[in-house]
């Protein structure tokens, strides 16, 4: 199949290219930190006053106790950690190629490299906070259950949704410049549509159909469920989800192939 010899070309082509991809991360992390009085202590700080802001108004002004047995605070500081990841992931990698273009311009690159550059970069911060996260959920008494040994496979399958749905913002970003706006607003959107700051128990089992044709409340349930040992959604979402999941990741580099020639023409 064609789509299959494009992934496995673009595979290659990033191992080829993986020492040029490591040196662009490494000028990515010291442009960070000296461009920027805090360096990456910017997207901590950030984080923690988006969590003080629904922690005191959940927990202090509607004293409301979502997640049962488990904190508030650790729901909140989950769901919000697992947001992030996916807007900065999508976001700042759709925006690859625009930032990157007089460099395209002057130098026969392949795109793919600075997609990739921007995805791992994001990818690697996001670690910063799964760290600072799970040790503030294990400060806060987090009871580990059964349901944490699907976390890599549900974590896996966020990231290969988000490689692709990245992969074809960066495409339609690059057609359309005014769609930077657009996403922006369709994540603040989404983040009210996907269970990040309440727990998908909640709800109304009369719009689950419509709900979880949302794949990231699928993923973020998920998330719930491995944390917090609530139960899983209906296996129709999850396979739904796989198979869209799937279905991304492949046309996505089908459409990127077809559309990375036509980029200098658009700059």
């Amino acid at each position: 199949m064609q789509i299959i010899k494009i992934i496995i070309k673009d595979l290659k082509l990033l191992l080829e290219k993986k020492n040029l991809i490591l040196n662009e991360l490494k000028m990515n992390n010291k442009q960070m930190s000296s461009n920027y009085l805090l360096g990456n202590l910017w997207n901590i700080i950030f984080l923690f006053l988006e969590l003080f802001i629904y922690y005191f108004l959940l927990v202090i002004i509607f004293k409301k106790s979502l997640f049962g047995e488990t904190a508030t605070f650790i729901g909140v500081l989950v769901g919000i950690i697992h947001f992030r990841l996916i807007n900065n992931i999508i976001v700042n990698s759709a925006r690859s190629i625009l930032k990157n273009s007089n460099v395209l311009l002057q130098f026969k690159i392949n795109p793919l490299i600075f997609f990739s550059v921007e995805f791992l970069h994001s990818l690697k911060q996001s670690f910063l906070f799964f760290f600072i996260g799970l040790f503030l959920c294990l400060i806060e008494g987090l009871n580990i259950n059964f349901n944490i040994i699907f976390y890599p496979v549900v974590f896996f399958f966020l990231i290969l949704f988000c490689w692709g749905l990245s992969l074809i913002m960066t495409v339609i970003l690059t057609k359309f410049k005014d769609m930077d706006k657009i996403m922006s607003f369709f994540f603040r959107i989404l983040f009210y549509l996907s269970p990040v700051i309440y727990p998908h128990t909640l709800v109304p089992e009369k719009i689950n159909f419509i709900y979880f044709l949302n794949p990231f409340a699928i993923f973020l349930s998920l998330v719930q469920s491995c944390f917090f040992n609530f139960s899983f959604i209906s296996s129709l979402s999850i396979i739904y989800c796989l198979i869209l999941t799937v279905s991304v990741f492949l046309f996505s580099h089908l459409i990127f192939q077809k559309n990375k020639n036509k980029f200098f023409k658009l700059f």
